[in-house]
């Protein structure tokens, strides 16, 4: 469960990087980590999780920080309800 959370966590960490100066972070490289965890769940059945995260890779860095922390949030829940 716990590699699950620091997964999705790590999108906030790469959406927030997105912003800073002199960033590592590409928005090619943070649509490509989302998209990769959604190909994840979505191999794994969970339909809310992969389509908080196609929504989240369709709004790119248009999502905004407030969004995206709390759909990070939202889906760190669901793992924890799920691993119960």
């Amino acid at each position: 469960m716990q590699n699950n959370i620091n997964a999705i966590y790590k999108i906030l960490v790469l959406y927030e990087d997105l912003f800073k100066e002199n960033s590592f972070v590409s928005l090619e490289s943070y649509l490509s980590y989302v998209d990769r965890l959604y190909v994840e769940w979505l191999g794994k059945g969970n339909k809310e999780v992969y389509e908080i995260l196609k929504g989240l890779w369709l709004l790119g860095e248009k999502a905004g920080h407030k969004r995206v922390k709390s759909l990070v949030f939202h889906i760190i829940s669901i793992i924890k309800k799920e691993e119960l």
